[in-house]
């Protein structure tokens, strides 16, 4: 399976994924940081290892879960 690329969308489209792309990636790292403090204020290094293994786990589940790909009938391709 490919990673998600912009190369895949037409030109007027690229800036905007990327920036969508972008977005989300430093939101989630902030979060990240200010959610890692926390846990480990509360509980330690332990409990916030556990709390990201429990992350990783889910993110684990929901790859084999989902469909590899979404299939399109040919009549709503265009």
């Amino acid at each position: 399976m490919m990673p998600w690329s912009a190369n895949t969308l037409p030109i007027e489209w690229r800036s905007r994924a990327y920036s969508v792309r972008y977005f989300i990636g430093f939101t989630a790292a902030g979060c990240l940081r200010r959610t890692g403090a926390w846990l480990y204020e509360r509980g330690g290094f332990v409990t916030m290892l556990q709390a990201f293994g429990a992350l990783c786990l889910l993110v684990i589940v929901a790859a084999i879960i989902l469909p590899q790909e979404i299939k399109v009938p040919a009549a709503q391709a265009n």
